[in-house]
Protein backbone atom coordinates (compact mmCIF):
# COMPACT_ATOMS: atom_id res chain seq x y z
CA UNK A 1 0.00 0.00 0.00
CA UNK A 2 0.93 3.66 -0.66
CA UNK A 3 0.62 6.28 1.32
CA UNK A 4 -0.12 10.55 0.49
CA UNK A 5 1.21 13.34 3.28
CA UNK A 6 -0.97 14.23 5.93
CA UNK A 7 -0.63 17.32 6.65
CA UNK A 8 -0.63 19.32 10.03
CA UNK A 9 -1.80 22.93 11.16
CA UNK A 10 -1.45 25.61 8.62
CA UNK A 11 -4.60 27.81 7.66
CA UNK A 12 -6.89 25.41 6.46
CA UNK A 13 -7.23 27.58 2.62
CA UNK A 14 -3.39 26.51 2.48
CA UNK A 15 -4.17 22.79 2.96
CA UNK A 16 -7.35 22.44 0.56
CA UNK A 17 -5.75 24.56 -2.01
CA UNK A 18 -2.02 22.94 -2.27
CA UNK A 19 -1.61 19.91 -0.49
CA UNK A 20 -4.80 18.18 0.07
CA UNK A 21 -6.16 15.57 -2.07
CA UNK A 22 -8.42 16.29 -5.14
CA UNK A 23 -10.96 13.52 -4.60
CA UNK A 24 -13.43 14.10 -7.39
CA UNK A 25 -10.61 11.89 -8.91
CA UNK A 26 -10.28 8.42 -8.33
CA UNK A 27 -7.48 6.94 -6.48
CA UNK A 28 -4.35 6.52 -8.56
CA UNK A 29 -5.40 9.20 -11.12
CA UNK A 30 -2.50 11.94 -11.33
CA UNK A 31 -4.92 14.80 -10.99
CA UNK A 32 -6.20 13.19 -7.46
CA UNK A 33 -2.18 14.56 -5.95
CA UNK A 34 -1.74 18.21 -5.61
CA UNK A 35 2.25 16.50 -5.02
CA UNK A 36 3.50 14.89 -7.58
CA UNK A 37 5.73 11.56 -7.00
CA UNK A 38 4.07 11.97 -3.41
CA UNK A 39 2.93 8.41 -2.60
CA UNK A 40 4.96 6.41 -0.45
CA UNK A 41 5.09 3.36 1.25
CA UNK A 42 4.85 4.34 4.75
CA UNK A 43 3.05 6.76 6.63
CA UNK A 44 4.25 10.50 6.63
CA UNK A 45 3.11 13.95 8.58
CA UNK A 46 4.31 17.21 7.59
CA UNK A 47 3.70 19.62 9.85
CA UNK A 48 3.03 23.38 9.16
CA UNK A 49 3.10 25.41 12.70
CA UNK A 50 1.24 22.58 14.33
CA UNK A 51 2.58 20.71 18.17
CA UNK A 52 0.04 17.67 17.92
CA UNK A 53 2.27 14.40 17.82
CA UNK A 54 1.86 11.90 15.08
CA UNK A 55 1.60 8.23 15.94
CA UNK A 56 4.13 5.88 16.44
CA UNK A 57 6.07 4.47 13.41
CA UNK A 58 4.78 7.94 11.27
CA UNK A 59 7.31 9.83 9.73
CA UNK A 60 7.34 13.17 10.66
CA UNK A 61 8.66 16.40 9.23
CA UNK A 62 9.25 19.26 11.76
CA UNK A 63 8.88 17.80 15.37
CA UNK A 64 6.32 19.38 17.67
CA UNK A 65 9.82 20.69 19.39
CA UNK A 66 10.87 22.06 16.16
CA UNK A 67 7.76 24.22 15.82
CA UNK A 68 8.10 25.28 19.81
CA UNK A 69 11.53 26.62 19.12
CA UNK A 70 9.96 28.68 15.62
CA UNK A 71 6.94 30.00 17.48
CA UNK A 72 8.84 31.05 20.94
CA UNK A 73 10.55 34.40 19.81
CA UNK A 74 12.69 34.51 22.78
CA UNK A 75 13.44 30.97 22.50
CA UNK A 76 14.78 31.03 19.03
CA UNK A 77 16.64 33.78 19.75
CA UNK A 78 18.28 31.41 22.97
CA UNK A 79 18.98 28.79 20.48
CA UNK A 80 20.87 30.97 18.31
CA UNK A 81 22.85 33.54 20.17
CA UNK A 82 26.01 31.54 21.12
CA UNK A 83 26.19 29.19 17.99
CA UNK A 84 24.61 31.41 14.95
CA UNK A 85 25.01 35.40 16.93
CA UNK A 86 23.20 36.81 14.05
CA UNK A 87 20.69 38.29 16.09
CA UNK A 88 19.85 41.38 17.69
CA UNK A 89 20.13 41.94 21.46
CA UNK A 90 16.68 40.96 23.21
CA UNK A 91 15.16 40.24 26.77
CA UNK A 92 11.96 39.95 27.73
CA UNK A 93 10.02 42.97 29.05
CA UNK A 94 9.40 41.16 32.83
CA UNK A 95 12.63 41.03 33.41
CA UNK A 96 13.32 44.73 33.44
CA UNK A 97 10.29 44.96 35.82
CA UNK A 98 10.70 44.00 39.81
CA UNK A 99 7.40 44.84 41.51
CA UNK A 100 5.76 48.21 40.07
CA UNK A 101 9.36 49.62 39.12
CA UNK A 102 10.85 49.98 36.16
CA UNK A 103 14.46 49.24 35.57
CA UNK A 104 15.12 52.18 32.58
CA UNK A 105 19.07 51.77 33.16
CA UNK A 106 18.97 48.41 32.57
CA UNK A 107 17.09 48.59 29.27
CA UNK A 108 19.87 51.47 28.10
CA UNK A 109 22.53 49.21 29.18
CA UNK A 110 21.69 45.76 27.83
CA UNK A 111 19.61 47.05 24.55
CA UNK A 112 19.50 50.62 24.21
CA UNK A 113 16.97 52.94 22.30
CA UNK A 114 15.61 53.27 19.58
CA UNK A 115 14.00 49.38 20.22
CA UNK A 116 11.02 47.74 19.15
CA UNK A 117 8.28 45.76 22.00
CA UNK A 118 7.46 42.50 20.22
CA UNK A 119 5.21 39.66 21.06
CA UNK A 120 6.93 36.35 22.24
CA UNK A 121 3.95 34.44 20.43
CA UNK A 122 3.07 37.00 17.34
CA UNK A 123 2.98 36.55 14.13
CA UNK A 124 2.41 39.30 11.05
CA UNK A 125 3.27 42.42 12.78
CA UNK A 126 0.27 42.26 15.26
CA UNK A 127 1.02 43.82 18.51
CA UNK A 128 4.23 45.54 17.24
CA UNK A 129 5.35 48.49 18.52
CA UNK A 130 8.77 51.13 17.52
CA UNK A 131 10.36 52.61 20.49
CA UNK A 132 12.42 55.74 20.29
CA UNK A 133 12.44 57.11 23.34
CA UNK A 134 11.55 56.93 27.15
CA UNK A 135 8.08 58.24 26.32
CA UNK A 136 6.92 56.37 23.88
CA UNK A 137 8.00 53.53 26.32
CA UNK A 138 6.38 54.60 28.78
CA UNK A 139 3.00 55.12 26.69
CA UNK A 140 3.42 51.47 25.32
CA UNK A 141 4.01 50.34 29.45
CA UNK A 142 0.45 51.97 30.06
CA UNK A 143 -1.34 50.37 27.10
CA UNK A 144 -0.50 47.18 27.21
CA UNK A 145 -0.10 46.94 31.24
CA UNK A 146 -2.14 43.90 31.44
CA UNK A 147 0.08 42.20 28.72
CA UNK A 148 3.49 43.04 29.63
CA UNK A 149 4.31 39.14 30.56
CA UNK A 150 3.65 38.38 26.68
CA UNK A 151 6.15 41.14 25.28
CA UNK A 152 9.89 41.06 25.20
CA UNK A 153 12.21 43.64 23.68
CA UNK A 154 14.96 43.57 20.73
CA UNK A 155 17.75 46.42 19.51
CA UNK A 156 16.39 47.89 16.47
CA UNK A 157 17.96 47.16 13.42
CA UNK A 158 17.94 49.52 10.69
CA UNK A 159 16.87 47.37 7.55
CA UNK A 160 17.01 48.49 3.67
CA UNK A 161 16.27 45.42 2.36
CA UNK A 162 14.14 42.28 3.83
CA UNK A 163 14.20 38.92 2.86
CA UNK A 164 12.55 36.11 3.27
CA UNK A 165 14.35 33.00 3.21
CA UNK A 166 12.43 29.61 2.60
CA UNK A 167 15.01 26.61 3.79
CA UNK A 168 15.99 22.77 4.39
CA UNK A 169 18.59 21.24 5.99
CA UNK A 170 17.38 17.62 4.51
CA UNK A 171 17.74 19.26 0.87
CA UNK A 172 21.60 19.62 1.36
CA UNK A 173 23.59 18.27 -1.81
CA UNK A 174 20.02 17.36 -3.44
CA UNK A 175 19.64 18.61 -6.88
CA UNK A 176 15.69 19.56 -7.48
CA UNK A 177 14.91 21.03 -10.78
CA UNK A 178 12.04 23.98 -9.96
CA UNK A 179 9.66 25.49 -12.73
CA UNK A 180 6.82 28.04 -11.76
CA UNK A 181 3.78 29.69 -13.52
CA UNK A 182 3.73 33.59 -12.71
CA UNK A 183 1.42 36.34 -13.69
CA UNK A 184 2.75 39.61 -15.04
CA UNK A 185 0.66 42.52 -16.57
CA UNK A 186 0.55 43.69 -20.28
CA UNK A 187 -1.61 46.02 -21.42
CA UNK A 188 -3.54 46.29 -18.24
CA UNK A 189 -4.45 42.41 -18.47
CA UNK A 190 -2.80 39.73 -16.57
CA UNK A 191 -0.59 37.25 -18.58
CA UNK A 192 0.48 33.34 -17.16
CA UNK A 193 3.57 32.60 -18.06
CA UNK A 194 5.92 29.70 -17.32
CA UNK A 195 9.60 29.99 -16.02
CA UNK A 196 12.58 28.67 -16.79
CA UNK A 197 13.43 25.74 -15.22
CA UNK A 198 15.92 26.47 -12.48
CA UNK A 199 18.39 24.09 -10.64
CA UNK A 200 19.25 24.38 -7.15
CA UNK A 201 22.32 22.00 -5.56
CA UNK A 202 22.20 23.26 -1.97
CA UNK A 203 19.70 23.55 1.11
CA UNK A 204 17.84 26.63 -0.17
CA UNK A 205 14.23 26.24 -1.63
CA UNK A 206 13.14 29.78 -2.19
CA UNK A 207 14.10 33.50 -1.44
CA UNK A 208 12.23 36.48 -2.19
CA UNK A 209 12.66 40.02 -1.26
CA UNK A 210 10.00 42.24 0.32
CA UNK A 211 8.92 45.01 -1.55
CA UNK A 212 5.85 47.85 -1.15
CA UNK A 213 5.37 49.09 -4.62
CA UNK A 214 3.75 47.17 -7.54
CA UNK A 215 5.73 45.96 -10.81
CA UNK A 216 5.29 43.95 -13.46
CA UNK A 217 7.64 41.10 -11.28
CA UNK A 218 5.22 40.29 -8.45
CA UNK A 219 5.48 36.87 -7.33
CA UNK A 220 3.55 36.69 -4.37
CA UNK A 221 1.48 39.06 -1.80
CA UNK A 222 0.99 38.83 2.23
CA UNK A 223 -0.96 41.53 4.39
CA UNK A 224 -0.07 44.29 1.61
CA UNK A 225 3.34 43.66 0.77
CA UNK A 226 4.82 42.50 -2.54
CA UNK A 227 7.28 39.73 -2.60
CA UNK A 228 9.28 39.15 -5.65
CA UNK A 229 11.53 36.09 -6.53
CA UNK A 230 13.40 38.35 -8.73
CA UNK A 231 16.29 40.71 -6.86
CA UNK A 232 19.63 41.44 -6.92
CA UNK A 233 21.39 39.43 -4.46
CA UNK A 234 24.22 41.15 -1.89
CA UNK A 235 27.50 40.06 -2.30
CA UNK A 236 26.83 38.41 1.35
CA UNK A 237 24.60 36.01 -0.10
CA UNK A 238 26.03 33.02 0.07
CA UNK A 239 27.28 33.59 3.85
CA UNK A 240 23.64 35.09 4.75
CA UNK A 241 22.64 31.18 3.32
CA UNK A 242 24.73 29.51 5.06
CA UNK A 243 23.90 31.06 8.59
CA UNK A 244 20.79 30.51 7.36
CA UNK A 245 21.20 26.92 7.17
CA UNK A 246 23.23 26.60 10.20
CA UNK A 247 19.91 28.85 12.42
CA UNK A 248 17.71 25.78 10.87
CA UNK A 249 20.15 22.83 11.95
CA UNK A 250 19.98 24.42 15.72
CA UNK A 251 16.23 25.24 15.79
CA UNK A 252 15.66 21.32 14.65
CA UNK A 253 13.98 22.32 11.57
CA UNK A 254 13.34 20.09 8.64
CA UNK A 255 11.76 23.23 6.56
CA UNK A 256 11.25 26.80 8.08
CA UNK A 257 10.98 30.40 6.62
CA UNK A 258 13.56 33.22 7.80
CA UNK A 259 13.00 36.54 7.68
CA UNK A 260 16.28 38.12 7.42
CA UNK A 261 16.52 41.94 7.57
CA UNK A 262 19.71 43.61 6.17
CA UNK A 263 21.47 47.15 6.12
CA UNK A 264 23.13 47.75 2.18
CA UNK A 265 25.12 50.25 3.86
CA UNK A 266 26.82 48.35 6.60
CA UNK A 267 26.87 44.87 4.28
CA UNK A 268 25.26 43.57 7.63
CA UNK A 269 22.43 41.40 8.38
CA UNK A 270 20.09 39.84 11.33
CA UNK A 271 17.57 36.91 11.85
CA UNK A 272 14.39 38.50 12.54
CA UNK A 273 12.19 35.20 13.20
CA UNK A 274 11.73 31.69 12.06
CA UNK A 275 8.57 30.65 10.66
CA UNK A 276 7.35 27.42 9.99
CA UNK A 277 4.18 27.94 8.75
CA UNK A 278 4.88 30.14 6.07
CA UNK A 279 2.61 32.39 4.22
CA UNK A 280 0.99 30.85 0.86
CA UNK A 281 -1.87 33.18 0.48
CA UNK A 282 -2.78 34.34 -3.11
CA UNK A 283 -3.18 37.80 -4.19
CA UNK A 284 -6.31 38.85 -4.71
CA UNK A 285 -5.80 40.06 -8.27
CA UNK A 286 -2.73 38.08 -9.22
CA UNK A 287 -4.71 35.15 -11.17
CA UNK A 288 -1.21 32.68 -10.88
CA UNK A 289 -0.69 29.97 -8.32
CA UNK A 290 1.54 31.12 -5.32
CA UNK A 291 5.04 30.73 -6.14
CA UNK A 292 6.33 29.41 -2.82
CA UNK A 293 3.38 26.75 -2.67
CA UNK A 294 4.51 25.43 -6.15
CA UNK A 295 8.01 25.19 -4.79
CA UNK A 296 7.14 23.43 -1.82
CA UNK A 297 5.17 21.00 -4.05
CA UNK A 298 7.81 19.76 -5.90
CA UNK A 299 10.77 19.49 -3.18
CA UNK A 300 8.43 17.75 -0.76
CA UNK A 301 9.39 14.53 -2.39
CA UNK A 302 12.83 15.31 -1.85
CA UNK A 303 12.39 16.30 1.21
CA UNK A 304 10.49 13.30 2.73
CA UNK A 305 12.87 10.59 1.45
CA UNK A 306 15.64 12.10 3.02
CA UNK A 307 14.12 12.47 5.81
CA UNK A 308 13.16 8.55 5.67
CA UNK A 309 17.14 7.34 4.48
CA UNK A 310 18.45 9.85 7.78
CA UNK A 311 15.86 8.16 9.92
CA UNK A 312 16.76 4.97 8.84
CA UNK A 313 20.82 5.66 9.12
CA UNK A 314 20.06 6.50 12.86
CA UNK A 315 18.18 3.22 13.49
CA UNK A 316 20.75 0.76 11.93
Amino acid sequence: MKYYPHFLGGKSSKMKRYFKLNKEFPIGHPQRYPIENALFPYKVDISFGSTKPSDKHVLRINTSQAIRNCSNKVLTKNILKDKCPIVTKYAKLNTFIVGDELHIGKIKEQISFPLVAKLIYGYGGIGMYFISTLDDLLDFLERQKNNLNNYFLEEYFNTTNEYRVHISPLLKNTKIQYKYEYGVQVNGKWEIKLSLPKVYETREILSVEKKFSNNSLIRNRDNGAVFSSNFSRPDCWEKLIEDCFKAAELLGVDFCCFDVLYNKDTGKYVICEANSNPGMDNSITNPSKNITAQHYQQMFPYLITNKYLKVCAVSY
